[in-house]
């Protein structure tokens, strides 16, 4: 399955507005990106692809924990934790 942004913020489920906060975009560009109205761009999609990556290695069990962190913690910080290896 492709990796889109509505599959990724699916798969973390969490809002529009918290994905939005992430990529430090408005929720209507996420909306937009979910309807094909707009494309991420390359950087944008890197990101999740290191996003996807991260969460995939997150026990399943941990998952809420994560949530949290993610709404409250800027993209490039858990990516960089995750991209270290320590989740």
């Amino acid at each position: 399955m492709k990796l889109t942004p509505y599959v990724l913020r699916e798969m973390l489920d969490i809002t529009q507005a918290d994905f939005a906060a992430l990529f430090g975009v408005h929720a209507m560009t996420v909306s937009k990106w979910e309807r094909a109205l707009l494309i991420p761009s390359d950087y944008q999609q890197q990101q999740m692809e290191l996003l996807n990556a991260g969460w995939m290695r997150i026990p399943k069990e941990d998952h809420e924990t994560w949530r949290q962190v993610i709404k409250r913690t800027p993209l490039r910080a858990f990516v960089g934790i995750s991209a270290m290896g320590l989740i």
